[in-house]
Order: C-alpha cells, then structure tokens, then sequence
C-alpha cells in the first residue's frame, strides 16, 4: 500500500489541476454526444465512486439518458443491460473494473473509460476493443496517490470538465474551483472538539453537493475517522433527525449543497437546534462547477477532522485480514454474465415463445437502411413479404413518414393484398389502407400545430435545418444532436403547460413532433381482430424518446436498431452490426413459418442467422 501522507497530498491539489490542461487531454479517438446518449452504468470502486455519482448526475442533466451509479460487484448482479457503461480507475488495473469492462463489452455495450494510467491494462483493453470502447486520460504524468486518492479525484474532474468542453462546447471560467475552495476552507475551519473516538458525521447533501457527500464518507470509512451517515435533506426529516436527537453531543451535522439549494438547505440550518455541531459547505455555483467545490472541500474538511485525531489517513495500518479481504476475486461461478449455450440464448425472448397472427413493422432504419431512405426496399424483402402475405399472416406499417411511404410499399407488395394491409402515416396519427387515395383522406386538426409552425420556421431558418409541416407531424431535419437538444428546450419554454399537449421523438435522421395521443401502436390495435391475438411489432428506434419506443415495448417485438431498445423483453438483433436494420428485418422475416393457424420465429433458424454473423 502507498505511504503518502495524506496531508502532502492535498497541498498539491491546485498544482495537479494546472497540470492537466486541455492539451495534455487525450482520448483515444474522435467521440461525438451520439456516442454518450442512451441508458447509462456509471461504475466506480472506492473513492472512484464518487466520480461515477457525479457521472450520473452529468448524463441525465445533459439529456443523454437515464443514468444509475453501480458498485462493480453490484454491476455484476444486475441483469439489465445498457447502452453504454462510464468506468472511473485511477490505476487502471483494477481487477473488478477489468472484469466489468469485459462483462460490459460482451453484453454489447459501449464504454467509455476514464483513468490517469495511460499504459494501464484498462487502457490496453479499450484499445483492443476500439469499436466499442474509447478512453479518457492525461498526456502529463500526475503524482501518485496516496491511500485515499487524492490526486487522482482532482486530476480525474480535471479531465471530465475538459472532456465536456470537447464533446458539447461547454465553457467554463478561466479561474479554478480548486482554488477558491481551498481559499474558502482556509476562512471557514472547523471549531469542533473531535477528539474523541466516537463522534459521527450526519452528512446531508442535495443536488451537485451529492458527489461530496459520498467523498466524504467513503473518506471516513476507509480511514477509521469517523462514522458517517448519508443523506438527503428531506430524507432527513423522514426520521433521520432521531439519531442525532439522541447522540447530539457525539454527533456532528455537514451539509454539502450548490446554488440551486442553497435556499432550502439553509432553512434547514435554521431548524437545527443550536446545541448541534453544524458545518456547511455552501457552493457559490451549480452543475460540475459546483461539484468540484463541493468535492474539494470534503477533502480538505476530512483532513482537518483527521488532523484532530492525530491521524495521517495516508498511512494507516491495514490489518492482514483486511489485505486478504480486498484480494478476493470473482471466480467464474460467481460472475452472472450473459454468457449462455447458443442453443438457449434466445428462450427468454417473447418473440421466440408467442405465436401471433400479425406483424407491424416500422419503414426507416428497418425496411429501409437509414442511408438508403432514399431509395428502394430490397427486392429479398418483398418477396418474404409476399411469401408470408400469401401464407396469411396480416401486415401493417407505422411509419413517420408520409404519402412517399404508399410508393415505397406499393413497389414490391403484390397489388391483390393492399386492400388488407394498413398503415399508419405520421408516427401512427393517420391510419389508412394501402389501397386507399391518401388525397382524398380526411385533415385531421391538432390545435398546437400552427403555434409550433411560427415558432420553430424562423428558427431551422437560421440553423439551415429543413422542417416539413404536416396535419399531425413537424419534422426537422440537418440538426446536429446539441441543435435537437436546443430546439426541444425551446419549444418546452415556449408552450409551458400546453407542452402537455405534443410528444418529440427522435428518428435516425430527423425530430418529430407530435400531437399527445399520436402513437404507432394505432396500427396494432387495428390489425388484431381479439384481445387474445398477439401482434409481432419490428422497429430500430427503442430507446428513450426513440420513435419505435412504444412499438418496441410491445410484447412481442423485435429491434434491428443501432441503439438498445429500452425494454428488456425486445429481442435486439441489431446488437450484431451484420443484422442491423434491413440485414435484420430479411433475416427475422425468413424465420417466421406459419404453425397452427398462427405464425411464429423459427427460433433454431434465426439463432443459426446470428451466429454464423457474429
């Protein structure tokens, strides 16, 4: 174990964030925000911990998902997969986050790493799984750290802020939160007596502050310090308040915030009994900025508590027990992979074990590939249609599109079925035949339409982003993700409550917003002829705010999308890229036979599909 004292280490705080500028910030190839966006796992394993809680709390306030921090351990019980998994390891060579990486990797997901070892073992991995994982790390050598990772937390939110500079343009002052926490702690020492050996820490953070918190405690368990209890400030008021009514001398209160909370959190101090031991660490900003204040001063805070019980936290003496206890590996018995026989990997699946009369299936990025939505339907596709058509199996289409979607279909499905087949245009808000003139169909009013028209026209104007306007659909298309991103804020500022009123879908290559009750699963709905019949539903787009989300979290449904369909029970072809959208969609067509009046997916022929493309 390091011997570096702990209080060498946090004098050099400032210096190990001067050091790493945005030139000496590497990362291993090109990312773009498409590459982040998308349920994420936010791993961290002892102090890198808290840099995964401060991940979760970036990835959701940036719009790219929904975010959950995991221990590796917990990782490693956790069944649902993600789009991509943010690893924190200061050496790179720890062995639970090598294993998540691989578990992580195998199950699909993209990765994303960041350390301060750039010849680490971690590093050697992303760089031999390059399509799939990319690192974050320093050109500069950075010191060692000691037993509590200092340097390695300072230098790691050093790189995180440059890396979000890189990826959204985020600007940030030019002085250092570092620094001015330091100065701040320097005028607001602690004037406890902690002394004794039995004084606890009642920690209570909100918002950006949260990161802190867990800094601190993980600070205080690993180092014998003190006891520490963590919590949010109403969680608190839940019953928390018990413990330290009953040990108010033995028991100090810390609470962490930024500006958003420092109101609330400040009428909490206020409804502290004045007896209490209360210390404050009151961020004079929010988002990263503020969690790096925050995070800054819960080192300095648990150096001055150690120096008061006349402990050096970067020297401690771990007990040979304890070395025991943190070599312990996960042997193979206990890693719950998804390694399973190719001859069971699809038995879980709704859409290999329910028989179903119908299907409906999504046009672009599954009919069509993306690229090619210009042109045509592969020939080999049609005639699987024809062939199961012929066969009895009842088709529908639900598709963003418009009229030009009759023309695509109409080209390759024989004229004798079209009066049988429905298809929902505009994400499902205009059902019709095929056979029918979409001329002559009724125009179905949405009120918002027209305040939507006026106020984003001028806007793509300006961004040079073509919009198209129809009865119950906006489309945009030419944005760039951060442009999305800006245009949906706008549009939310501007209908307030009435935002109530519209949905806003992302597709492979546009945004479309929508009347509320627009939703492709109008075309299932019309196609089942009982409540007991099952319809097959086939999409690209299942993940969050993903035009197919809906259509994919229908049971059963298949993905051959890019992106990981939010629903677990959606069996995703398009996690193989040899089966993604019209590879897939071809595939999945000739596995369905027809079997007792109903239809269902060749389980042993699609399997054989998959792996024989793996």
């Amino acid at each position: 174990m390091p011997k570096r004292s702990y209080f060498e280490e946090i004098t050099e705080m400032y210096t190990t964030w001067e050091t790493i500028t945005s030139e000496s910030t590497m990362m291993t190839k090109h990312l773009s925000a498409e590459v982040l966006k998308g349920t994420a796992y936010c791993i961290g394993s002892g102090g890198s911990l808290v840099l995964a809680k401060l991940w979760e709390y970036l990835h959701e306030e940036l719009g790219l998902g929904f975010a959950k921090i995991l221990t590796p351990y917990e990782f490693n019980n956790v069944h649902k997969e993600s789009d991509l998994v943010v690893l924190f390891s200061a050496s790179g060579k720890n062995h639970d986050i090598l294993q998540v990486f691989k578990t992580a990797i195998q199950r699909g997901s993209r990765v994303l790493v960041f350390t301060i070892a750039p010849e680490s073992a971690l590093i050697r991995l992303v760089e031999s799984n390059a399509e799939k994982a990319y690192a974050v790390y320093p050109t500069k050598k950075i010191s060692k750290d000691g037993f509590l990772a200092v340097t390695s937390t300072i230098a790691t939110l050093r790189l995180i802020s440059h890396f979000l500079n890189n990826i959204f343009g985020e600007e940030y002052p030019n002085f250092s939160p570092v620094q001015l926490a330091i100065d701040h702690h320097l005028n607001n020492l602690i004037n406890w007596d902690f002394s004794t050996n039995y004084s606890t820490l009642q920690i209570i953070t909100s918002d950006y502050g949260v990161p802190a918190g867990v800094d601190l405690e993980t600070r205080l368990a690993e180092s014998g310090v003190a006891s520490g209890f963590l919590t949010d400030p109403r969680n608190f008021g839940h019953g928390r308040f018990i413990w330290l009514d009953k040990h108010p001398k033995e028991t100090k209160v810390v609470l962490i915030n930024t500006l958003r909370s420092q109101h609330f959190m400040g009428r909490l101090e206020k409804s502290l009994p004045k007896y209490i031991d209360c210390y404050r660490i009151d961020s004079p900003y929010d988002g990263l900025l503020g969690a790096i204040y925050c995070i800054t001063r819960s080192i300095l805070l648990f150096g001055e508590l150690a120096q008061k019980r006349g402990l050096d936290p970067g020297k401690p003496d771990v007990p040979d027990w304890g070395r025991k206890v943190h070599s312990l590996r996960l042997g193979q018995r206990d890693l719950h992979t998804s390694e399973v026989p190719k001859s069971n990997y699809f038995d879980k699946y709704p859409a290999l074990t329910m028989q179903f009369s119908g299907i409906v299936m999504d046009l672009d990025g599954t009919l069509i590939d993306t690229k090619e939505r210009f042109g045509s339907v592969k020939k080999e596709i049609g005639e699987e249609i024809n062939r199961l058509l012929r066969l009895g199996l009842r088709f529908g289409f639900s598709t963003g599109r418009g009229d030009s979607a009759l023309d695509l279909l109409k080209e390759h499905i024989a004229n004798e079925f079209w009066n049988d087949i429905l298809i929902g245009l505009y994400n499902g808000t205009l059902l019709m035949k095929m056979s029918e003139n979409f001329k002559h169909l009724p125009e179905t009013v949405w009120p918002t339409r027209s305040i939507l028209d006026s106020l984003l026209r001028p806007i793509c104007n300006e961004l040079k982003a073509t919009i198209s306007s129809h009865s119950t659909q906006i489309t945009i298309r030419d944005l760039a993700s951060l442009q999305q991103e800006y245009i949906q804020n706008v549009i939310i500022a501007h209908l307030g409550q009435r935002a109530q009123f519209i949905k806003i879908q992302t597709t492979g290559h546009s945004l479309d917003i929508l009347p509320h009750w627009s939703t492709k699963l109008t075309v299932v709905e019309a196609i089942a002829d009982g409540v007991n019949e099952n319809i097959l539903c086939v999409g690209d787009q299942g993940q969050i705010a993903g035009n197919d989300e809906e259509l994919l979290k229908w049971k059963p449904s298949v993905s051959v999308g890019k992106n990981r369909p939010v629903s677990n029970a959606c069996l995703w072809l398009g996690h193989n890229k040899n089966l993604q959208e019209s590879n897939g969609t071809l595939a999945l067509l000739k596995a369905i036979e027809a079997k007792d009046n109903l239809f269902v997916i060749n389980s042993t022929k699609l399997s054989t599909v998959v792996h024989n493309k793996e």
